[in-house]
């Protein structure tokens, strides 16, 4: 019947082939490498709810269309209340979707593993209400509080918009989550950081609140008592309805510890050509957790003293780690060998004025 309807094309063996080349370089759920809507059925599976409640199938909710630019996207074909997870499950995983929300209501999309209680998730979330728009990232190791960010606390600016381009990606040490105004030409903005954590005296998966110690802009950072789970399954939930987009979707596999380079900085004021009239600068809490290879570069025009700091998480105090002399003109290159959840930078000048010129923390 297939060859038929498609002059001879057997698109039933394309397909399978197909699947055979995916399967070897690991899971993906692209919106753009599907072959027919039907596909999406085995990709998605409902999640059980009440007793007697009717099961429906991905394409009983979603229809998948292409825009003018030739991205594909789904909508919904009529309002519902949808719990799906993806059959396959990612290793670090990644995320990346543009949302478009007409829908007021509570709305989820992100990571969550549903093979056993202590395992958690990572999710972006929205809903509104008379404050506007709330675009929230939650990270929980289980049974636990874990954190929710409000990422409009930060930005005022997203109370107002409807429409988001984000990704999510659990390394070894940590989720974050980026956002970017689909109708914005401005770079990619880092907006959450959640460190994970082991206490010998909080359970694996045990209660315990998440502590944010940064709730400052560029991006919040917030530590949590538990890892979750670095296998995780795709979680869409939420009500939909007509004129609520779902687009791009991409979900692969990750690196457990992608390579990163921070600038430090304090606020948004980068420190690179900064200029300090007196005293010392502190920087912003810098991510390092699960990273073997941390190397820090840092020059400025005057000699001073570059402290180290580190966070512990028993008591969220800032120690210090070490301190290192500075030649003004000179790079200084330091490789950190001991372990952190987080760092920051402190420097002192010995004569002011003194200006920044390179400040980094390289992560491979």
């Amino acid at each position: 019947m297939v060859r038929e309807l498609y002059g001879g094309i057997d698109y039933g063996k394309i397909r399978e082939i197909i699947r055979e080349e995916v399967k070897a370089v690991g899971n993906n759920i692209t919106l753009e490498n599907l072959l027919l809507l039907e596909e999406l059925d085995s990709l998605w599976g409902w999640k059980p709810g009440e007793t007697g409640e009717v099961h429906k199938r991905f394409t009983e909710v979603f229809d998948l269309k292409v825009d003018q630019y030739k991205w594909t996207y789904l909508e919904p074909k009529e309002e519902v209340d949808v719990r799906f997870y993806s059959r396959y499950a990612f290793k670090y995983p990644y995320m990346f979707v543009e949302l478009h929300r007409v829908t007021e209501s509570w709305f989820g999309i992100g990571f969550e593993n549903t093979g056993g209680i202590f395992a958690g998730g990572c999710w972006f979330e929205i809903y509104k209400d008379d404050a506007g728009w709330h675009p929230k990232f939650t990270v929980t190791p289980g049974y636990s509080k874990g954190v929710s960010l409000d990422i409009g606390d930060l930005y005022p600016e997203l109370r107002e918009k409807n429409a988001y381009r984000l990704w999510i990606k659990i390394n070894r040490g940590w989720a974050e989550l980026h956002i970017r105004d689909p109708l914005s030409a401005s770079d990619w903005g880092l907006k959450a950081v959640v460190v994970f954590a082991s206490r010998t005296d909080i359970a694996y998966g045990a209660y315990g609140e998440g502590k944010i110690v940064k709730d400052t802009k560029p991006y919040y950072v917030a530590v949590i008592n538990s890892p979750i789970d670095f296998v995780q399954t795709a979680l869409i939930e939420g009500k939909v309805k007509p004129g609520d987009i779902i687009k791009n979707l991409v979900i692969v596999d990750g690196d457990p510890t992608p390579p990163r380079a921070f600038t430090a900085h304090t606020g948004e004021t980068k420190w690179p050509e900064t200029s300090i009239d007196s005293g010392s600068l502190t920087s912003d809490p810098i991510p390092v957790n699960g990273y073997v290879n941390k190397t820090i570069y840092f020059m400025a025009d005057q000699d001073g003293t570059l402290d180290i700091e580190v966070m512990t998480h028993s008591t969220l105090n800032w120690r210090l780690y070490d301190s290192i002399s500075t030649t003004g003109g000179k790079l200084t290159v330091y490789k950190m060998t001991g372990d952190a959840l987080l760092i920051r930078l402190k420097f002192t000048p010995a004569s002011y004025p003194a200006t920044i010129n390179e400040a980094e923390v390289v992560l491979l």
